[in-house]
């Protein structure tokens, strides 16, 4: 019998084979299940992020919306004043007050109320204006335009401006005849305040402009609605979807949004609904907000679409659950192949912790000798760690910022300890994609110093507490003697208070720039320095629309401003800037400026001065475009001093220029000053035989003719009724009279049409050395008295 027996080398051979399965699928399962808890932590985090994201987009949008119906009610809101504290709006008046505004509507009308008995006077009085066919007109079947019927009141079309349309082809319609408009009318009438409609259609060059709001304001004889008041008419403004939504609709593409929008007011009218083209995707995220327009609301309610949900997820714990599962599988083989090569493995091991002996003795020794040097920097984080990352310094000021202790740390932990983890994760990612590895754990800290020997970062430190805590860290790669890398440094600094103050700034400057976008102007800073030069530290984007100007462009020169400014006023801003400069006193001056895309333009400025260390002068100020109300003041002065009839001066411009070259004749005696009077011959019996517009055409005749003859500074003007006179500067009695039979026979030599001869009686005086107008004008006038008594048609010298 012979007996066999296995080897032992065998036996302990399979039973290491048996711990190495063992151990590797131990540590696949359990990398699988910590992957597995990871990825369902980020994804929780990352849809947080989207709740959030999709709040704050939605919200501001919901907020924009409002802001832009809030401006257009401004907007009328702002014509209906201008009407308010005007006695009589003219159509010019209107259109410049209208073309001024920031956001124009569809189109802006002017309904004045005219009650039956009123009818007759107020279509002669619009077409004695210059509308020759002018009427009141309602609405016929095909929407034809007729003669409208008898009724109480009408609320015809007087003045319209319309981007969209041509405003003459409605003018005198009753909108209070259509019954949509006249509903809108009379609530806006019953409120004593702004009414909106519901949706409408009208007539537009675009056929997206069609549909859209009617916006009526309600205008009362006295400011402000109160019992007893008279209602002159109604202001009113209309709005295209296009203008009000599609804008919207366009603002929402870069942020991939779905808007639904629907009339909730129950007020009459058909009830307004609209939605974006963007379909909403499948998504519980919702933000419903309640808009108002005038007296309707509006419920608005806005969904993410699939372009937003792309755009804001991230598939991370996808793929951080694939590369988990990964990762544990090589992580698995390689604890097979470690465990069944034991021995190798542990005579490296021997072999590398002999290395790192040696290694931690060398930076022992250079801890040693930095020791005394760092903890004296309390107010500094200074954490040393050796190639591996174990912690191998910790100075007073890691642990009076961090609140470890320096014998908890080092040698048992990495600096991973006390960042936060999300921020090594976000900025592993960078690394890897920019290095084209993978980065991870300690080397996140320092595979930036492999070029350049060190890096400066931000980072956020988390304190024993759990509390945060904000840093400047900058690493920096530790040598030997040898070159040798040995160990890295790291220098923290807390910027809290910094980072709090940028924070600070950057919302402040979010805010002014929110600010100054929606303020009519521009903000600005200028600043002449001492040298003579200028420049514009900070301007607004207004300054855009005010000069046609980048703010960009003169941050370093302010050239290209002065550049727009009129060569007649260059030199008067010039000079009121160096006064303000001179005497510290707050700067303002109106002054036009020629624009390459809008022409010229009145610009407004006003601006406080300080002094500078340097000499120079620094202005705070603002900047408005006040064209629309110049343009009015000229016109009010023309209408003022002119004669709505014959186009010539009136009584009160003649005073104004008598009352100056009187003065001027006194300065000067010897100059000369004189006056012709006329007065038309029995024109009461041309108005009695040939009618009204017969009489006024004979005053037009007489003053062209008479114009025609005058000097450029000869100044002639209506006192009144058919009497006229001319002012004569610098000229005698004798060269007045002889304009007055030149005059005198113009009237004579033609027969005017449809009248016949019409003549004038005329007086001529001369200015006398210290009379006064009054004694001047009562001598003329009882000059042509005296040719009147005498037979009319004839010249007297003023006694």
């Amino acid at each position: 019998m012979s007996l066999r027996s296995n080897p032992p080398g065998g036996s302990i051979f399979q039973r290491d084979r048996s711990l190495a399965w063992g151990l590797a699928g131990l540590i696949f399962f359990g990398g699988l299940l910590l992957t597995l808890g990871v990825a369902k932590v980020i994804s929780g985090f990352y849809q947080h992020q989207l709740e959030q994201r999709f709040a704050a987009v939605a919200g501001e949008r919901a907020s924009t919306m409002q802001a832009r119906f809030d401006a257009h009610v401004a907007d009328l809101d702002g014509v209906r004043r201008f009407f308010t504290n005007a006695d009589q709006v003219t159509r010019g008046e209107f259109a410049g007050y209208v073309d001024g505004l920031p956001q124009r509507a569809f189109s802006y009308a002017w309904l004045p109320r005219v009650t039956a008995t009123q009818r007759g006077a107020f279509e002669r009085r619009v077409r004695a204006s210059g509308i020759a066919d002018f009427q009141l007109r309602e609405l016929a079947a095909g929407n034809a335009l007729q003669v409208a019927g008898a009724r109480a009141e009408y609320f015809p079309v007087l003045f319209i401006e319309s981007t969209q349309m041509r405003g003459d082809d409605v003018l005198g319609l009753d909108v209070a005849s259509i019954p949509q408009r006249g509903e809108i009318l009379q609530r806006a009438e019953r409120s004593k305040a702004m009414a909106v409609s519901g949706e409408l259609r009208f007539v537009a060059a675009s056929a997206r402009q069609t549909v859209g709001l009617m916006l009526a304001a309600p205008v009362f004889a006295v400011a402000g609605p109160a019992a007893g008041e008279s209602l002159r008419g109604f202001l009113v403004a209309a709005f295209s979807l296009e203008q009000l939504l599609h804008e919207q609709e366009r603002a929402e593409d870069p942020l991939h949004l779905s808007l639904e929008l629907r009339d909730s007011s129950g007020l009459p009218g058909q009830a307004l609904r609209y939605r974006s083209t963007y379909p909403p995707a499948q998504s519980a995220l919702q933000l419903n907000r309640e808009l108002r327009l005038a007296d309707r609301r509006y419920a608005l309610s806005i969904r993410p679409t699939e372009a937003f949900m792309r755009a804001n997820s991230v598939p991370l714990p996808a793929l951080l659950l694939a590369a988990g599962v990964l990762l544990s599988l090589l992580l698995a083989l390689l604890t097979y192949n470690l465990a069944s090569q034991r021995q190798r493995a542990q005579q490296l091991v021997r072999e590398q912790t002999a290395v790192l002996r040696q290694r931690e003795t060398e930076l022992a020794r250079v801890n040693g000798q930095l020791r005394g040097l760092l903890d004296a920097v309390t107010q500094v984080a200074i954490i040393a760690t050796d190639c591996e990352g174990l912690i191998r310094t910790f100075n007073v000021g890691a642990e009076r910022m961090l609140g470890y202790r320096a014998e908890e740390l080092i040698g048992l932990h990495t600096p991973t300890l006390i960042h936060v983890p999300e921020e090594m994760e976000a900025r592993a990612r960078l690394l890897s994609e920019r290095l084209g590895r993978p980065v991870s754990g300690f080397e996140v800290f320092v595979a930036e110093t492999q070029g350049s020997g060190y890096v400066e970062q931000e980072w956020t430190y988390v304190r024993r507490d759990g509390s945060r805590l904000p840093v400047n860290l900058i690493v920096t790669t530790v040598r030997d003697e040898h070159g040798q890398r040995v160990g890295y440094l790291g220098i923290a600094i807390d910027i809290t208070e910094a980072r709090l103050s940028r924070q600070a700034l950057e919302a402040r400057d979010r805010l002014l720039e929110k600010l100054t976008a929606n303020v009519p102007g521009a903000i600005y800073q200028y600043q002449l320095r001492a040298d003579g030069s200028s420049l514009f530290p900070y301007a607004s984007a207004g300054l855009r629309n005010v000069y046609e100007v980048e703010p960009e462009a003169v941050r370093l020169d302010a050239s290209p401003i002065f550049e727009r400014i009129h060569p007649e006023d260059l030199e008067s801003v010039r000079r009121s800037i160096l006064k303000s400069a001179e005497r510290l006193q707050p700067w303002r001056e109106d002054y036009r400026v020629l624009l390459p895309r809008q022409g010229l333009r009145w610009l407004r400025g006003e601006a406080s001065p300080e002094r500078l260390e340097d000499g120079g002068t620094l202005w705070h100020g603002y900047l408005s475009d006040i064209t629309g109300p110049k343009l009015v003041e000229q016109e009010l002065r023309a209408l003022s001093i002119t004669d709505s009839l014959t186009g010539i001066y009136n009584r009160r411009y003649f005073q104004e220029r008598l009352e100056a070259e009187i003065a001027r004749a006194r300065r000067n005696p010897h100059s000369g000053l004189a006056v012709v009077m006329l007065d038309i011959d029995h024109f009461k019996q041309v108005n009695d035989r040939f009618g009204h517009d017969a009489g006024d055409q004979v005053l037009k005749s007489v003053c062209r003719r008479i114009h025609q003859r005058l000097r450029t500074i000869d100044v002639f003007c209506r006192l009144g009724g058919e009497e006229f006179i001319v002012l004569a500067p610098t000229s005698s009695e004798e060269q007045a009279a002889s304009l007055a039979r030149a005059l005198w026979e113009i009237l004579r030599n033609e027969p005017m049409e449809g009248v016949g001869l019409v003549t004038a009686s005329f007086g001529v005086t001369a200015w006398r050395t210290g009379e006064s107008a009054a004694t001047m004008l009562s001598r003329v006038d009882a000059a042509v008295y005296q040719a009147k008594q005498a037979g009319r048609d004839r010249i007297q010298i003023a006694d």
